[in-house]
């Protein structure tokens, strides 16, 4: 009785959708199994709830009885799929089918998902806030609680944890006391080295002033020894090298009247073969479009013929509309073939 009613619900929506009723069958037909289906599966999940999480059994049921729901949802969208139409009328009627059955078996799939999952995000629950509770006594000793499972460690687990934390925070404390002790030591050594340092440094000093006094006046005595002897260089140099530029200049002066001699014969010879080269295209192109006439003027007369030729009286709008598209066609055809006529007479 239920399940005859809900068909008759699938018929006055795909009705009210605006769809003729012999158009409504291939709608109905496959999908009023599935609403019967749903239906009977939507009634049986009513008895299945979850409210503590040692309900296993029933969250066994909830799942299995969920699965069976989106298998009918997914064969509802399925069948949606395949018998829409393009019509605007069948789609509106194929979607409003469809969208019912969903609207009816998505708030208990989705139900029946929470309670599948009820224990999972208790336990979930329960480990935030452990890791919270565990990561607020972790950080005053300097401990990044996010590289620790703070919430899944068991009690023995977080005891040797926040035991060494704490153990290795005092270390570290001790440990900065112990080096603060050891630098103010290392400076008070220091000092006295840099004192010791500083008095050496001072007697080498008037060692060293002595040192370059007398070195200074010996290297003013060989600065100007090596003066004398580059002014002298240099004029020899320079000697050389006027007569090398002059003999350069010389040789680059004959090397570029040879140069430009050789090629302006080049060009001259260049010139000449171009002119030869040009004349030869244009004979060349001259037979080549001659030779082509006779097979131009016969695609003209082919292409011509294509546009006169009769066509046959079609009494169909389908037979009308394809002798219209391929006579568009053929014109374009021809007009492609008048097109490559002229292009091989240029």
């Amino acid at each position: 009785m239920i399940a005859e009613q809900q068909s008759t619900e699938l018929v006055q929506i795909v009705e009210r959708a605006g769809l003729a009723a012999e158009k409504a069958h291939p709608i109905i037909t496959p999908l009023a199994p599935l609403v019967a289906e749903a239906g009977e599966l939507v009634r049986s999940a009513e008895s299945i709830v979850v409210t503590d999480a040692t309900q296993l059994e029933e969250m066994k049921q909830a799942r299995a009885k969920r699965l069976e729901l989106r298998a009918v949802r997914v064969k509802v969208e399925n069948i949606r799929k395949e018998i829409k139409a393009d019509a605007l009328s069948f789609g509106k009627a194929v979607d409003a089918a469809a969208n019912w059955i969903k609207e009816r078996i998505e708030p208990v799939e989705s139900r029946l998902q929470a309670a599948e999952e009820f224990a999972e995000r208790a336990q979930a629950k329960r480990q935030a806030e452990l890791a919270a509770s565990r990561a607020d006594l972790l950080r005053p000793f300097g401990f990044d609680p996010s590289i620790y499972p703070l919430g899944t460690m068991t009690d023995d687990q977080w005891a040797q944890l926040l035991d060494g934390a704490r153990t290795a925070h005092e270390k570290k404390i001790a440990d900065a006391k112990k080096a603060e002790a050891d630098r103010l030591a290392a400076d008070a050594a220091a000092k006295a080295e840099r004192e010791r340092i500083e008095a050496e440094n001072a007697r080498l000093k008037v060692e060293a002033d002595a040192r370059e006094k007398a070195a200074a006046a010996e290297r003013a005595k060989v600065e100007a020894e090596r003066r004398a002897a580059e002014a002298k260089a240099k004029a020899e140099r320079e000697a050389i090298e006027a007569q090398a530029r002059k003999e350069r200049e010389e040789s680059e002066a004959k090397l570029k009247a040879e140069r430009e001699a050789r090629e302006k014969a080049e060009r001259e010879a260049a010139a000449v073969k171009a002119e030869a080269e040009r004349k030869q295209r244009k004979e060349d192109a001259a037979r080549a479009r001659a030779a082509a006439a006779p097979d131009a003027d016969k695609l003209r007369k082919w292409a011509k013929s294509l546009v006169g030729a009769e066509l046959p009286e079609m009494v169909t709008m389908a037979g009308q509309h394809a002798v219209n598209v391929f006579k568009s066609r053929v014109a374009a055809l021809a007009k492609e073939i008048v097109a490559e006529a002229d292009r091989i007479t240029k």
